[in-house]
Order: C-alpha cells, then structure tokens, then sequence
C-alpha cells in the first residue's frame, strides 16, 4: 500500500514527468530532422516508417503533456483555494470581534452581521485547527483593517493584503 502523499508533492512529480516528456520529445524532433538517403529505396521505405511511428509518438507525448498540465493547473488551484479556505475563518472572526465592539450597529445590522457569520460556518466545513487559532488572527485582522478604513478616510490609496 502506497503511503499517503501532498499534494505539493503530486505537483512536483507532474513537473518531473513533464520535463522528461520534453526532453523525449526533443530527442524524437531529432530523429525526426535526419535526412532520408536517397541511394537506397529499402532503406527510404524504413527512415518513412520510422519517421511515422515517430510522429505518432510525438502527439501520443503531446496529448500526454497537455493532460499533465490540466493537472498541474487544477492543482495549482487546489492550492491556492486551501490558502483562501485557511485564512477565511479569521476573517470571518474579525466580524464577529468587531461585532461585539458594534454599538452603533443597530438591530438590523447586528443581525445581518450574525447570519453572515453563521452562514460562513454552516456552509464550509472549517477544520477544527483552523478554527482554533482564527480568533488571534482576528485581532491581527481587525487591527489591519481599521488601518486601511483610516487611510480610505483620508483618500489615499493602499493595498490589501489579501
């Protein structure tokens, strides 16, 4: 039985295997550009067979190829959403820790920030771990975010950090 592996190791193996597949490919495209002698028909016969079976291998590699990058980019994506998925939760708790500093909110507003944060929850499945540690991250966030609403305040222009 095959160990369990990440996915970021699956991602290298595809870069691997598509570096091997261009350097077979080079190696066919060589054998390819080899010139047909002309003195002998038996031998022309045999450089056009091989030449054949050398294109066909060519785009069986092709085809192989673009597969191989679907992959790499889904996974790469795959990725990318984990890292989304993971800061989401803290996020999500700088509302709830603004929330409860929200005396200007209102009932309306109170309760429309309530159903977003339990709506949040209910809808993705957050591992426990990273629900752990999303109220620290929280004040870290909350803290960021009262920076950049006194910056757009005074109408200049910063980035996110998203």
């Amino acid at each position: 039985m095959r160990k369990k592996r990440d996915i970021a190791e699956v991602l290298t193996d595809i870069r691997i295997a598509r570096n091997r597949l261009r350097i077979m490919r080079s190696k066919i495209e060589g054998r390819l550009v080899q010139r047909v002698p002309s003195y002998s028909t038996v031998l022309t016969k045999e450089y056009l067979k091989e030449a054949e079976q050398l294109k066909r291998i060519s785009e069986f590699l092709d085809t192989l190829d673009v597969i191989l990058e679907l992959i790499e980019i889904k996974l790469e994506t795959i990725i990318y959403i984990g890292y989304i998925v993971n800061d989401a939760p803290a996020v999500i708790e700088a509302l709830r820790e603004i929330r409860k500093n929200g005396e200007f909110l209102g009932p309306e507003l109170s309760a429309l920030i309530d159903d977003i944060y339990s709506g949040f929850y209910s809808s993705i499945n957050v591992p426990n771990e990273i629900k752990v540690n999303a109220p620290e991250d929280a004040k870290k966030i909350l803290d960021e975010a009262k920076v950049i609403a006194k910056y757009r305040s005074t109408r200049k222009n910063i980035d996110i950090n998203t």
